[in-house]
């Protein structure tokens, strides 16, 4: 759905949206919600879903990928040179750097109304329930064994999936925790808990 990759911000593109618009298909990318994101949506009859998962297993997961797949990305200009930081280094590069990309997608999409908001933890606790969520949200038939099927069926390492422990974040260092809660403050009226900030 986006006009390039790697270090471009994944903007939908209408053109790909308006070719795809006879389908049913998922379309997986980091998008914000704003007034182009909310037309996109109201023009070809999309369904939101904002899948979120714990702030501080984020910065986990992100030095994960970076050292394993790619330092590519929209939410920070990071170079292959720093991949030879060590762990604790790459952990303060990502909460000063990448962190404040992720507050500012939650927070635009506690603006959409009709987003479907799941929890990275509830869907791998229950992927046939959460996909059937979806499903049900976008106005499809919901069968069990059917999702079942799809999902344990599938390759896990042609889909790029990543360790998916909730966690992981724990052990970040109190004072990288601490700016990442202090981020929460700039929006004393955003209920961030769904990613672990109470």
């Amino acid at each position: 759905m986006v006009s390039g990759a790697a270090r471009a911000e994944q903007e939908i593109n209408f053109r790909i949206a308006l070719r795809k618009s006879k389908y049913h298909y998922v379309s997986q990318q980091h998008v914000r919600y704003h007034s182009r994101t909310a037309e996109a949506i109201q023009k070809f009859q999309m369904t939101p879903v904002v899948l979120v998962r714990d702030i501080f297993d984020c910065v986990v997961s992100i030095r994960d990928h970076w050292r394993n797949e790619s330092v590519r990305a929209p939410m920070a200009y990071v170079l292959e040179d720093h991949l030879a930081m060590d762990d604790d280094e790459l952990d303060r590069m990502i909460v000063q750097m990448v962190i404040p990309w992720y507050i500012n997608f939650f927070v635009s999409w506690t603006r959409c109304k009709d987003a479907l908001w799941l929890r990275y933890e509830d869907v791998i606790s229950d992927p046939v329930e959460a996909v059937a969520c979806i499903l049900e949200r976008a106005g499809h038939s919901t069968d069990p064994d059917i999702i079942s099927a799809a999902i344990y069926g599938s390759n896990p390492a042609a889909e790029r999936r990543n360790v998916g422990r909730p966690g992981r974040g724990a052990s970040l260092p109190d004072e990288l925790k601490q700016i990442i809660r202090e981020y929460r403050d700039f929006y004393p009226d955003t209920d961030f808990s769904l990613i672990g900030l109470e």
